[in-house]
């Protein structure tokens, strides 16, 4: 099945499920939610789970002419997403760090990726893991580390109901696990950048 043809069944299928579970609780006629299935049917595909529906972002890469030994850091770039054990959301920020080699990703592609991988019911700590594995293999960088720090509304809305607590995960990834000097640098970068 084609992403289109998936995202038109999930679109059906959530609508009737968010009616299923309005009329349950007795809201399917109150005032104001007459539309209400189809908006949420519209935020989880076109939204909050866009990265299940759309493909990988195409990669532009730009050839240098040369390995550069150049550390540069991206960010903070927003991620928005939900957590698959109770669809609630997680907002926060991902920072990256690239060691160049002979190319360099296009700016952009750094956001885009990032946004991509988190569109989708995740825990943080797999996105942080598969985002990084996704740009090293793209880029073809010398090293790649990806940090994100991030709220939780499954933390604040329900449970413990704390409001102040972030998580905070990270991937180092060829010359930022190997190299002591390469990840210092990158630290410094990050430092620059108000982390």
């Amino acid at each position: 099945m084609d992403q289109e043809t998936r995202a038109s069944a999930a679109l059906r299928a959530i609508e009737e499920s968010v009616a299923a579970m309005l009329k349950t609780c007795g809201l399917h006629d109150a005032p104001g939610m007459e539309e209400t299935p189809q908006r949420v049917a519209r935020m989880y595909v076109n939204d909050l789970w866009a990265g299940l529906f759309t493909p990988e972002p195409c990669v532009k890469s730009f050839d240098m002419g040369a390995d550069l030994d150049q550390v540069y850091a991206v960010g903070p770039i927003t991620i928005r997403s939900t957590c698959e054990h109770h669809l609630a959301a997680i907002y926060g920020t991902c920072f990256v760090g690239v060691h160049c080699g002979t190319h360099v990703l296009g700016l952009s592609k750094f956001a885009r990726f990032a946004q991509w991988v988190f569109a989708r019911p995740i825990v943080q700590e797999r996105a942080t893991h598969e985002l990084a594995r996704l740009l090293k293999t793209r880029s073809g960088a010398q090293g790649i580390a990806v940090l994100v720090k991030a709220t939780h509304d499954c933390m604040k809305m329900r449970g413990v109901r704390e409001h102040e607590s972030t998580m905070v995960t990270s991937e180092m990834l060829g010359t930022f696990r190997e190299r002591p000097a390469a990840r210092a640098e990158l630290m410094e970068l990050w430092k620059a950048q108000g982390l």
